[in-house]
């Protein structure tokens, strides 16, 4: 009986190695999608997207974590021709500009709130153009992330490289530059947004850049 139990165990050790072979030979899963988008249509919807983008920028600033927007390599290559990964991994290469430590940028927004943010250089970028897109997307170069304070003032940064909207989600192809936030931000006085959400009453020229449809 003894002999019958032994090699039973040793099959089963056989079988479980075979499995855990295969397994460990089988494909890799993609990343999860990242689908490149353009802005909705509708106006109401347009404006929920961009309140969306400008509240992760906002908290992405807020917790001290503006990297997490970062897409990783095959998930460039997912949405990009092989040309535009390349070059987007030269830009990257060059490094980011510093701002402030994660643990001061948090004290900077500490208890303050989402107020809006100011989209530069905010377009429409078609599939197969310079950067080398597989779909068309909204992106923007830079953003004016406005928080408002306990007190009542607005409190905000630039945060600059190159950004895409997926839908549900804004991501960073390139980040080059994060600004240290500020209170009562000088842009504020002359502030240009190609496409804005919450600022209203801090009256930002908006609409004069290239349209993102």
């Amino acid at each position: 009986m003894k002999h019958f139990e032994d090699r039973a165990l040793h099959v089963t050790w056989i079988a479980c190695s075979v499995l855990m072979l295969s397994a460990s030979c089988a494909p890799v899963p993609p990343p999860a999608a990242i689908r490149p988008t353009p802005l909705p249509k509708d106006a109401t919807e347009r404006q929920i997207a961009l309140g969306r983008i400008g509240r992760q920028l906002y908290a992405a600033l807020a917790d001290g974590e503006p990297e997490r927007l970062m897409l990783d390599s095959s998930e460039l290559k997912s949405i990009m021709d092989t040309d535009g990964a390349m070059r987007v991994s030269e830009l990257r290469a060059r490094g980011t500009a510093p701002g402030f430590a994660a643990a001061e940028q948090r004290a900077a927004y500490s208890g303050s709130e989402y107020q809006g943010a100011c989209f530069d250089r905010a377009r429409l970028e078609p599939a197969g153009g310079s950067i080398g897109l597989s779909m068309p997307a909204f992106m923007f170069d830079r953003a004016l992330v406005v928080g408002k304070a306990p007190d009542g003032s607005a409190i905000a940064a630039w945060i600059e490289g190159m950004f895409m909207g997926t839908g549900d989600l804004v991501v960073a192809l390139v980040l080059s530059r994060i600004e240290a936030p500020r209170r009562d931000h000088a842009d504020f006085i002359h502030m240009h947004c190609d496409m804005a959400d919450g600022l209203d009453s801090f009256q930002p020229v908006v609409g004069t850049g290239t349209p993102a449809p």
